[in-house]
């Protein structure tokens, strides 16, 4: 419809115009590809095929992948990444205004505003971000080609996708004159795209967070041990324990190698 994925296409379009005008006479250090499939809504099919012939060079070659379907008004940030992205994806919402301008400040404010629980207990530089496990083609890049990934959305209220999602009132009036007349939340989400695109191809180191990716991975081993223990596998299955202190200790020593990583690479985070 208008909305998903036509805003989505719409925007990708500008965004693609822009970057090209941009590095007109200074090309970034990556190359940008802009890619558009068909047959989403029937399994990633246009994706999956894509992917497939190009495996190889995209396992190689590929820094990451960012995904927009749809825009769908508003100012409630809803976005999924990995967690190698989440700084860069919050130094670029800070460089992007706010989605209708009325309040002033950037499109993180409105971001923390409306998802202040991060991923992180503690950490309030990063707001909400959910992980990529499935639902669009960026699915496909990171299981099949292990390529780092970010889904963007630009909703009306947190959680929650607009009414006419997926139904024949999902149309080019329903956009003008409904969800975004001034089409503010377009702009807006176009200005963030380019932002990440344009630091991930032009930075000197690219801009991933290893730390962020040992913590996250922390993090779900937590939950996946809660988890068994409610179920009472820990003490059924004699083995069990053993493998997840050791799978601890693994991840331990990531984190403490990431942090090393981090600190070589000298990243100024907000």
């Amino acid at each position: 419809g208008a909305i998903d994925p036509i805003s989505g296409t719409a925007v990708q379009l500008e965004v693609a115009t822009v970057i090209a005008k941009v590095f007109k006479h200074s090309p970034p250090r990556r190359s940008i590809v802009f890619c558009h499939w068909d047959a989403e809504e029937f399994g990633l099919i246009g994706s999956s095929e894509w992917i497939e012939q190009r495996l190889g060079v995209l396992q190689r070659r590929a820094v990451a992948y960012i995904n927009v379907d749809h825009i769908a008004g508003g100012s409630s940030l809803d976005i999924k990444a990995v967690p190698l992205l989440y700084r860069a994806l919050v130094e670029a919402s800070h460089r992007t205004p706010y989605a209708d301008g009325s309040a002033g400040g950037s499109l993180l404010d409105s971001w923390r505003h409306f998802r202040r629980r991060g991923p992180f207990l503690g950490d309030r530089a990063v707001p909400e971000i959910g992980l990529p496990a499935g639902g669009s083609d960026y699915q496909r890049f990171i299981t099949f080609a292990g390529v780092p990934a970010a889904d963007i959305k630009l909703e009306q209220r947190p959680g929650q996708s607009y009414a006419l999602y997926h139904t024949m009132y999902e149309t080019p009036w329903t956009v003008e004159n409904l969800i975004d007349p001034n089409f503010s939340s377009f702009t807006s989400v176009g200005q963030l795209w380019v932002e990440i695109v344009h630091r991930l191809a032009s930075s000197l180191v690219i801009p991933f967070n290893a730390l962020d990716y040992s913590q996250s991975l922390l993090v779900l081993l937590h939950k996946a041990e809660v988890h068994l223990s409610k179920l009472e596998l820990t003490k059924t299955i004699a083995w069990l324990p053993n493998k997840l202190s050791s799978l601890k200790d693994a991840l331990r020593r990531f984190q403490n190698a990431a942090r090393k990583i981090q600190a070589e690479a000298q990243f100024e985070f907000i």
